[in-house]
């Protein structure tokens, strides 16, 4: 009796050792260490910032990406990227706006051995982090004085929220919080903060932006001496306003690879389709880099003269050449060609391709290539009158006032365009622009050429040139657009592209 009476508590025992146990290890979940709503930054002030930086551990690369923005009087540059101008400032006011009224909705652990579950670590601790999964997103504001205003480490988001809540800390702080945050406005990407629309084309009705009503594309690849290259020429091509207010393509022509002749075509309407495509992404441009040019060189681009040479000589090391002053307008020979783009009102934008620059650093293996872009007149929209025959010259004639009137309206109207151009160069004449080869493509599009070609007897004839009554091209959004019509049947050459994506160089 008394070992059945032993045996009885000895199992009762084990039967609570093993509940108790089970109680211990059971994933319970964490209580929060408080719900209480407050501001996580009580004393914030965003007037005061004056620098921002931005960390990010990239775990496709296995590296910590940085970019740092500083303001400087009234615009905001970025350091590492010799001052270039970081020009979104809807973005950068978003971004130092976050951490204004950051409201905490929950204070979820006071212990830093939590960090790794909630995400927080400091991504500038990624060599000695125990998982790379659980680095953050780090901002830190700083003020004149480059001492810091607020930095906060953004986590992993808050599961089963309707809401955008996101884990988050103070840096340098234990305390793990539950915050209203959204984390994609902060992006180490370089083109997150600048331009992507160089040309400043309009992009909605009354926006203020340039209209472009015409286009010229002219792929080509210059080769051989430097100094008096030759080029092979894939095509140019004129885009301009049909009858129909649509945009067509006139004049497309191509070297024949049987000798130095140029042949004209007839595009295809698959061709004219892909051509006039390259409208909708002239308004978005996307640079992933940017150098600065020589002082020399930046000053010829905005001179509207005639200059030495010499000032343009470093322009060769990046594949631009016999650079020099063509009617006020800077011109230069570029390896891989260029793109015109012309305005109603008499300016005309270039774009034009340098030599490689590198490959990109996404793993994709893109080519980069060097783009620079000026302005300038177009001196075929607005032509001084010609002076009348036998014109009465005495200045109270109303013959000499109807011509003085002409004339001086024609020169206002000249001088307007070049106060445009001028303050385009002033943005631009500076820097070249890395761009990958995909963008480029975008706005070149890469036609096959397949059909039978006859000889250009005078482009000149066939050329028309672009006024202020042609059709503006549509640079708005991209839209989806039919372009597998057939070509004309019929195939007597195929002409492969220069430069193409293996780095090879004609």
């Amino acid at each position: 009796m008394r070992s059945a009476t032993i045996s009885t508590l000895m199992l009762a025992v084990l039967a609570l050792l093993a509940t108790a146990a089970a109680g211990y290890y059971y994933p319970w979940p964490k209580p929060p260490v408080q719900t209480k709503v407050e501001k996580l930054f009580e004393s914030y002030n965003g007037s005061q910032v004056r620098g921002m930086e931005i960390a990010i551990f990239n775990r496709d690369r296995g590296a910590l990406e940085k970019i740092k923005l500083v303001r400087r009087g009234d615009r905001w540059i970025i350091p590492s990227k010799q001052n270039y101008p970081a020009s979104q400032g809807a973005r950068i006011a978003l971004a130092i706006n976050s951490l204004s009224d950051l409201k905490v909705f929950e204070i979820m652990s006071d212990n830093q051995q939590d960090h790794l579950d909630y995400g927080v670590v400091d991504p500038e601790d990624y060599q000695n982090a125990a998982s790379r999964g659980s680095l953050g997103t780090k901002i830190t504001l700083t003020d004149r004085n480059q001492k810091e205003i607020a930095s906060l480490i953004v986590g992993s988001p808050v599961k089963d929220e309707a809401n955008i809540k996101y884990f988050a800390r103070i840096t340098n702080q234990p305390n793990v919080y539950v915050v209203d945050y959204d984390p994609r406005v902060l992006s180490t990407e370089f083109s997150s903060w600048i331009s992507t629309n160089p040309l400043q084309l309009s992009q909605r009705n009354a926006d203020g932006g340039l209209e472009v009503n015409a286009a010229d594309i002219n792929y080509y690849r210059l080769k051989g001496d430097p100094t008096n290259p030759t080029k092979d020429l894939f095509y140019r091509a004129e885009l301009r306003p049909t009858e129909d207010g649509r945009m067509g393509v006139p004049l497309l022509e191509t070297s024949d690879p049987n000798s130095t002749e140029i042949r004209e075509l007839t595009a295809t309407d698959q061709q004219v389709a892909q051509l006039t495509q390259m409208g909708q992404f002239l308004s978005r441009i996307i640079s992933n880099n940017v150098k600065r040019k020589d002082p020399n060189a930046a000053k010829a681009i905005q001179s509207n003269e005639p200059f030495d040479p010499k000032l343009t000589e470093s322009m060769r090391r990046y594949g631009f050449i016999n650079c020099r002053n063509e009617n006020g307008n800077f011109e230069c020979d570029s390896i891989s060609g260029n793109i015109r783009v012309y305005s109603p009102t008499g300016l005309v934008m270039t774009m034009s391709f340098g030599d490689l620059a590198g490959t990109t650093q996404d793993g994709t293996g893109n080519l980069n290539y060097v783009m620079m872009i000026t302005a300038g007149v177009n001196h075929d929209v607005h032509k001084l009158p010609e002076k009348p025959e036998n014109l009465n010259e005495d200045p109270t004639s109303d013959e000499n006032k109807a011509y003085q009137r002409s004339l001086q309206n024609a020169k206002d109207k000249i001088e307007a365009v070049q106060n445009a151009a001028n303050e385009l160069n002033k943005i631009h004449a500076d820097w070249y622009y890395i761009i990958e080869d995909d963008v480029i493509k975008k706005l070149r599009p890469e036609i096959s050429i397949t059909q039978p070609v006859k000889p250009l007897e005078d482009s000149s004839e066939n050329k028309k040139e672009p006024d202020a009554t042609d059709k503006a091209l549509d640079n708005s959004d991209p839209k989806d657009t039919d372009t597998s019509k057939d070509g004309d049947a019929g195939t007597t050459e195929t002409k492969e592209n220069p430069g193409t994506k293996s780095g090879k160089q004609n």
